[in-house]
Protein backbone atom coordinates (compact mmCIF):
# COMPACT_ATOMS: atom_id res chain seq x y z
CA UNK A 1 0.00 0.00 0.00
CA UNK A 2 1.41 3.58 -0.91
CA UNK A 3 1.19 6.28 1.17
CA UNK A 4 -2.42 6.83 1.71
CA UNK A 5 -2.96 2.99 1.76
CA UNK A 6 -3.45 3.32 5.47
CA UNK A 7 -6.05 5.50 5.89
CA UNK A 8 -7.96 4.05 3.13
CA UNK A 9 -8.49 0.60 4.87
CA UNK A 10 -8.97 2.54 7.80
CA UNK A 11 -11.84 3.95 5.97
CA UNK A 12 -13.66 0.79 4.67
CA UNK A 13 -12.36 -1.41 7.73
CA UNK A 14 -14.52 0.00 10.22
CA UNK A 15 -17.67 -0.87 8.58
CA UNK A 16 -19.52 2.53 7.76
CA UNK A 17 -19.07 2.32 4.03
CA UNK A 18 -20.30 -1.07 2.64
CA UNK A 19 -20.64 -0.20 -0.78
CA UNK A 20 -17.29 1.23 -1.10
CA UNK A 21 -15.97 -1.96 0.64
CA UNK A 22 -17.59 -3.97 -1.84
CA UNK A 23 -16.37 -2.25 -4.76
CA UNK A 24 -12.84 -2.45 -3.66
CA UNK A 25 -12.28 -6.03 -1.91
CA UNK A 26 -11.70 -7.94 -5.09
CA UNK A 27 -9.50 -5.91 -6.75
CA UNK A 28 -6.18 -4.02 -5.62
CA UNK A 29 -6.66 -0.12 -4.84
CA UNK A 30 -4.32 2.42 -4.44
CA UNK A 31 -6.47 5.28 -3.81
CA UNK A 32 -5.06 8.92 -4.15
CA UNK A 33 -6.92 10.84 -1.07
CA UNK A 34 -5.81 14.08 -2.76
CA UNK A 35 -7.70 13.36 -5.93
CA UNK A 36 -11.10 12.07 -4.53
CA UNK A 37 -10.60 15.04 -2.29
CA UNK A 38 -10.60 17.75 -5.10
CA UNK A 39 -13.50 15.57 -7.37
CA UNK A 40 -15.41 15.88 -4.37
CA UNK A 41 -14.50 19.60 -4.08
CA UNK A 42 -15.69 20.33 -7.20
CA UNK A 43 -18.41 18.68 -7.25
CA UNK A 44 -19.77 20.64 -4.18
CA UNK A 45 -18.47 23.91 -4.85
CA UNK A 46 -20.76 23.54 -8.64
CA UNK A 47 -23.75 23.04 -6.30
CA UNK A 48 -22.69 25.83 -4.42
CA UNK A 49 -22.81 27.79 -7.88
CA UNK A 50 -25.85 26.77 -8.84
CA UNK A 51 -27.82 27.81 -5.92
CA UNK A 52 -25.76 31.44 -5.70
CA UNK A 53 -26.62 31.84 -9.53
CA UNK A 54 -30.26 31.01 -8.37
CA UNK A 55 -30.67 33.06 -5.40
CA UNK A 56 -28.82 36.03 -6.60
CA UNK A 57 -31.70 36.31 -9.58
Amino acid sequence: MGRNGGRFAAIVSGGGHPVLTSVFEHEPFEPDLGSLFGFGLDRRLDGVAVIIAETSG
